[in-house]
């Protein structure tokens, strides 16, 4: 017989030709050299500027989130002054109010 001649696998068979001979599956193996380099090239760019995309992504994230987190504390603290001034002045005309002789005649009808 030929040594060369392909051997005959059954149809129901999911062993390929090339795997049985032991050589290893390779998706790209039917295309030349020529065109596979620069595939891979691509492929390879592709990747790293992708990493590269990632990384920057995450770093603008972390240092947006750090701004507002300052942004909303120094928003925070400005609030509390404010707030901090209205009670107060609102607490002074209250007690003011209070002392007015009218207001005390007003709910101390028995003098």
């Amino acid at each position: 017989m030929n040594e060369h001649a392909e051997e005959r696998l059954p149809a129901s068979s999911n062993i390929t030709a090339v795997q049985k001979r032991g050589q290893p599956y390779f998706v790209f193996r039917p295309i030349s050299i020529q065109y596979r380099l620069p595939l891979f090239i691509c492929i390879l760019l592709t990747m790293v500027v992708f990493a590269f995309s990632w990384f920057s992504y995450l770093s603008v994230k972390e240092a947006a989130m750090a701004t507002g987190t300052e942004r909303v504390t120094t928003l925070v603290d400005k609030l509390s002054v404010i707030f901090k001034g209205s009670i107060d002045q609102f607490a002074a005309a209250t007690a003011k109010i209070a002392l007015a002789p009218e207001v005390k005649a007003y709910l101390n009808p028995a003098t």
